[in-house]
C-alpha cells in the first residue's frame, strides 16, 4: 500500500504586505521577523525553509503557504502527462524524494499548490579541518600532499534536480537552491597554515580553485547552463528556438552557509517565484 502523502500544514498570512521583491525591501514586521529568525543557530536549510514560510504568511497575507516533505514519483509523473501523454507513463513502486528543506508552496487562483522553493545543502572538503587539528591521512603523505582528492558527494545531486525539473514542467520559474560549501568549492585562491606533522614542518600552502584535485564547483555548472554560481536563476530562460531552460540556483563556497545568508537566498528564491506567478496571471490580486 502506497504512503500516506504529506500534504503539510497550510499557515495564512496576517499583517500587512508590500509588493517589493527584494530583501531589502522588507519593512515592518517582515523586516523585524527576518532579522530576529537570522539570529537562530539552528542553520539547516529545514529550518531557514520554515522561517521564510512565516515572513511569507506575513508580507502576504492573503494568500496560503505550506512546506511537505515529500514529493511523490506519482505526482512527477502525473505533471509529465499533463505537458505530453507519452511521457510519465512508466512506474514500478510510488517512491519520492525527501529535499531537506521540504517544498514551500503557496495556492494558486485556482486552489493548486505550487511550488516556490526548494533547498539543499552538500559539504564536501574536509581540508580546513584537517588542516586545523594537524592531520593528514596516510595516502596523501605518500603522494606529498597536503590536501584529500575531491570525491563526487555533490555530483549525486543531480537525481533530485531532474525530478524537480520534470515536476516543474510548463512552469516560467524554477526555484531549486543547490547551497555547496566545503574546502573542495573555494572560488579564490587561498593560502592555509599548515602547523607541521612527523612528516613535514610547519609551513604556508595554497588552495587554487584552478587545482582540478581539489576544486569540485563545475561538476554542477550543467545545472546553471554554465551560467554564473552565486545567482538567482529562478526564472526560467525561453531561448530563440522557444526552448525553455530552467537552471538551478547553484551558491558555492568553502564555509558554512550561516543561518541569515541561507535565509536571504531562500527569500529571494521564493519571491522571484511569487514575483513569476503572479506576471502568468496565476495568483490572485492582493489589492482586490
Amino acid at each position: 500500500m502506497a504512503a500516506k502523502k504529506d500534504t503539510g500544514r497550510i499557515i495564512k498570512g496576517k499583517g500587512q504586505s508590500d509588493r517589493l521583491s527584494a530583501h531589502k525591501s522588507l519593512t515592518g514586521g517582515p523586516a523585524e521577523m527576518f532579522h530576529l529568525l537570522a539570529r537562530e543557530h539552528d542553520s539547516s536549510v529545514k529550518k531557514a525553509a520554515a522561517n521564510i514560510k512565516e515572513i511569507l504568511a506575513v508580507k502576504h497575507p492573503k494568500y496560503e503557504f505550506r512546506i511537505r516533505s515529500r514529493l511523490y514519483k506519482t505526482e512527477i509523473n502525473g505533471r509529465l502527462n499533463t505537458v505530453d501523454n507519452r511521457l510519465g507513463v512508466e512506474q514500478f513502486i510510488n517512491g519520492f524524494i525527501l529535499p531537506e528543506s521540504g517544498l514551500l508552496e503557496i495556492k494558486d487562483k485556482n486552489d493548486n499548490w505550487r511550488l516556490i522553493l526548494l533547498g539543499e545543502a552538500k559539504y564536501q572538503g574536509r581540508d580546513f579541518e584537517s588542516f586545523a587539528n594537524g592531520w593528514r591521512d596516510e595516502s596523501v603523505i605518500k603522494q606529498g600532499k597536503f590536501t584529500m582528492t575531491a570525491g563526487n558527494v555533490i555530483e549525486r545531486g543531480f537525481k533530485n534536480i531532474v525530478e524537480v525539473q520534470n515536476y516543474m514542467m510548463g512552469e516560467m520559474h524554477f526555484p531549486y537552491v543547490l547551497l555547496a560549501y566545503g574546502s573542495n568549492f573555494i572560488t579564490e585562491e587561498m593560502i592555509l597554515d599548515w602547523p607541521g606533522d612527523k612528516s613535514s614542518k610547519p609551513q604556508k600552502v595554497k588552495f587554487l580553485p584552478t587545482d582540478g584535485s581539489l576544486n569540485r564547483i563545475d561538476r554542477m555548472t550543467a545545472g546553471t547552463y554554465g551560467m554564473p554560481i552565486n545567482t538567482n536563476h529562478c526564472r526560467a530562460i525561453i531561448l530563440k528556438d522557444g526552448r525553455i531552460l530552467r537552471p538551478i540556483s547553484y551558491y558555492a563556497q568553502p564555509t558554512k552557509f550561516p543561518t541569515e545568508q541561507i535565509m536571504k537566498i531562500f527569500l529571494d528564491i521564493s519571491l522571484t517565484s511569487i514575483e513569476v506567478l503572479k506576471e502568468n496571471n496565476q495568483l490572485l490580486d492582493e489589492d482586490e
